[in-house]
């Protein structure tokens, strides 16, 4: 078998194996690992069978690779410097791995022309989890009814099984929020690109859309209704003789939506919760919500070590001694982060950390008019910044595979592949 035809089995299988962990990607944890490790195992065999082009491309795409690797460095550096053990770079190893061994095969021509199936495999796969899950829940609604009662009280009685982590049991409610967001974007996109049927586009959205809503992770839901906003002023924006609708759908959208909302048992306790706090003749800002003892916390740290941060192998210790100080035991208990990356971050590892992270999320914006799909690349962007200040996404495995993967998806996708309608 020739070099060539090497070269072009490594970067199909590649590919192949993307698709694979991209639909795989919110079905049980370790599913996605796998053909993830055998996409890099082709990017490695890729370096060594056409290692002269290769080293070619990763010289010039220095400046796709040097952000994430550099935010590894940073986590390595304190792990030298600062203490710890190895093993805690294990979650954190996407950042260089993705980069070096991903690139063979993100700058491909191949992978310009297969793009769109990625994301189609994405799509399909976090489709496939909503109806699961949502198809799930009413079976075991159907399968413990009570014939003595109503069909009301028994479903009453089921509530809990259709939300939060009763219903999201295949991730953490947050992390399937954002991926079901990304998706419903695409679909508004790309269009027939995903799905050819308006109609089936239509109604997965609205499928989706449902499962946020039920999931209540709360920045999934300002997620999900500003994007219901974006598409009905885009909508007006494009007929301007209905202007009139931007002053009746919007607010009625909005009010709909927040009596629907409200129902939802953890929304309407939080926002009880916040309005309980906020009435109080002296309000107490640190300690409205589960967010803001984090936040307060995380704050008290890196008040201490601005410069240098508190360090990976320290941060979680710290961060349950300060919430012991404050009182904020169940805080403690958990071990909650700080649940805000732009904190955690400047909190482990300073200014140099903080820089890092800026520049990798600011990249995509910066080469975004290099690719094919420009707007699509800011708003994946602005999905992320959001999403991070109010979770520390990178602390998980599972969000930095989502980001890195799109985060190169979308930097190096220069072709456009379908029509849309």
């Amino acid at each position: 078998m020739n070099r060539r035809r090497i070269i072009r089995l490594l970067t199909d299988a590649g590919i192949v194996f993307l698709a694979a962990s991209l639909f795989l990607i919110s079905m049980p944890r370790s599913w996605s690992l796998f053909p993830l490790g055998l996409f890099l195992a082709c990017g490695l065999g890729l370096l060594i069978a056409d290692f002269n082009n290769v080293k070619e491309k990763l010289i010039s795409e220095w400046y796709l690779i040097l952000p994430p690797v550099s935010y590894f460095i940073i986590h390595l550096i304190s792990i030298i410097f600062q203490g710890g053990e190895i093993w805690l770079l294990e979650n954190r190893l996407m950042f260089l791995l993705i980069p070096l061994f991903g690139i063979p095969i993100f700058s491909s021509d191949l992978f310009n022309q297969r793009v769109l199936g990625l994301m189609k495999a994405f799509s399909l796969g976090i489709l496939i989890v909503c109806i699961y899950i949502f198809f799930r829940a009413i079976y075991l609604t159907i399968d413990d009814y009570n014939v003595e009662l109503s069909f009301f009280q028994n479903l009453k009685g089921k509530k809990d099984t259709f939300f939060f982590t009763n219903l999201s049991i295949l991730e953490h409610p947050s992390y399937l929020a954002m991926k079901a967001n990304w998706v419903i974007i695409l679909l508004i996109w790309l269009k027939s690109g995903i799905f050819g049927s308006r109609i089936l586009r239509i109604t997965f959205i609205s499928l989706i859309s449902v499962v946020i809503l039920l999931i209540a992770s709360k920045s999934g839901i300002v997620i999900l209704l500003s994007i219901m906003v974006g598409i009905i002023i885009t909508y007006i924006r494009n007929n301007p003789h209905k202007f009139i609708l931007y002053l009746i759908t919007i607010p009625l959208f909005l009010i709909l939506s927040y009596r629907v909302i409200v129902d939802i048992d953890r929304v309407g306790t939080f926002l009880n919760s916040m309005k309980t706090g906020l009435n109080k003749e002296n309000i107490d800002w640190k300690n409205l919500d589960q967010r803001t003892r984090e936040w307060y916390s995380a704050v008290q740290l890196i008040k201490e070590k601005p410069i240098s941060g508190i360090g990976l192998a320290w941060v979680e210790e710290r961060m349950i001694t300060e919430y012991i100080k404050h009182g904020w035991n169940e805080e403690a208990f958990y071990k909650f982060n700080a649940h805000n990356q732009y904190l955690e971050t400047q909190m482990t590892f300073g200014i140099a950390g903080t820089i890092s992270l800026i520049w990798m999320l600011l990249t995509p914006l910066i080469v975004r008019k290099r690719n094919g799909f420009s707007h699509l690349t800011t708003v994946f962007i602005v999905l992320i910044a959001v999403l991070l200040m109010f979770e520390s996404m990178f602390n998980r495995q599972w969000g930095i595979m989502f980001f890195m993967i799109f985060f190169f998806l979308l930097a190096k996708w220069k072709i456009y592949s379908y029509k849309a309608d």
